[in-house]
């Protein structure tokens, strides 16, 4: 059948390509230098922690570091790095003709960026938060509250990557962008306003995290149920990639 390869579209193939090289991009020396120490950082202070002689059990710990650094500042950061250079290299070097001119659904294009970019940002930072948890103690407490945590995170790259995927494609200040979003709204404006929380990234992963880690409400509380955070971060993944995809279909690539 014409168009068709071992049984799948030859576009799926060229989908399935381009995921890969994005993924390879995604993962250069530079940005593994930089984001290295960055990722380490919540292993280091669990360390420090378990040489110390502190009265807070682990499970607590873990949880506080997770929620006060993982989640407020290393997650958004990586996903932010990773996201906004998903189509970066294209637009920067002038190739992004060439990408969209590959056969198939342009949707099918983002997807694949969006994937390999979710993908990296997630395995990211659950791989530094179950680092942290292993040195935090290893006890059923603390082993359940990193895997909360670290499967938490995983849910909120993907709504991070989404969102900072589009403001890579509709800005070259990306980075800009995406630092007010991260300490403006979910910072500032979350800590004001609670309506704001319903509508923040940060609030849809702790949400989760809580549910999973089951922790009592003075240690680690959320203000949404878990079916909403997940309707919120599946709603901010779909509408992500059908802006993405309007704006490849509709910005000037020549």
């Amino acid at each position: 059948m014409s168009g068709m390869a071992g049984g799948f579209p030859v576009w799926a193939g060229s989908a399935a390509a381009v995921g890969w090289l994005t993924v390879r991009q995604l993962l250069t020396r530079g940005r593994l230098l930089a984001l290295g120490g960055f990722l380490a950082l919540p292993a280091f202070i669990a360390f420090l922690y378990a040489a110390s002689d502190a009265p807070l059990a682990p499970e607590r710990f873990l949880a506080r570091l997770c929620d006060g650094l993982v989640l407020t500042t290393v997650l958004p950061l990586v996903a932010l790095v990773f996201g906004g250079a998903a189509f970066g290299n294209e637009v920067e070097d002038g190739t992004l003709f060439y990408l969209v001119m590959k056969p198939g659904p342009r949707v099918a294009l983002v997807a694949a960026k969006y994937t390999a970019t979710a993908t990296v940002s997630a395995t990211a930072v659950a791989l530094s938060v179950l680092a942290a948890s292993a040195l935090a103690g290893q006890d059923g407490a603390t082993l359940r509250t990193g895997v909360a945590f670290a499967v938490a995170s995983a849910a909120g790259a993907v709504a991070y990557s989404g969102l900072f995927l589009v403001l890579g494609l509709v800005t070259t200040r990306v980075l800009v962008a995406g630092l007010a979003y991260i300490f403006l709204w979910e910072g500032v404006l979350s800590a004001l306003f609670a309506g704001v929380r319903t509508l923040s990234i940060r609030e849809y992963t702790r949400t989760v995290a809580v549910a999973l880690a089951d922790l009592p409400a003075n240690v680690l509380r959320a203000d949404l149920t878990l079916g909403g955070a997940l309707l919120g971060i599946a709603l901010v993944a779909g509408v992500s990639l059908l802006l993405a995809t309007y704006r490849l279909a509709t910005m000037d690539v020549g």
